[in-house]
């Protein structure tokens, strides 16, 4: 997906590697491997890449789900690793945002 780096706590930005090594030639990876087209087309509604080609490959869309309280989210989390573990998937993955 766009805006993923190698080594994210880095300090080279891309225009000064460019600078770094003016003769070499720029590539741009722009093909998706990483994430499903579901996933991929999630991410766009985000933060849009013109130049984001997903690779057709595909999986269950992802969800947003709202908790009223702390316990409804430790339930939901509880639930959603028990119903992980119990299928054929090998990982799972929940993005959290907290408020600081």
């Amino acid at each position: 997906m766009s805006g993923q780096s190698v080594n994210p706590y880095g300090s080279s930005t891309a225009k000064m590697i460019r600078k770094a090594f003016a003769s070499g030639e720029v590539m741009k990876l722009c093909k998706s491997y990483r994430s499903t087209y579901e996933i991929t087309e999630f991410a766009q509604r985000i933060r849009k890449s013109k130049e984001l080609n997903p690779v057709a490959r595909h999986g269950e869309k992802p969800q947003i789900l709202k908790c009223k309280n702390e316990e409804e989210e430790i339930s939901v989390i509880m639930g959603l690793t028990t119903t992980s573990r119990q299928s054929d998937y090998k990982s799972l993955r929940i993005i959290y945002k907290i408020e600081l």
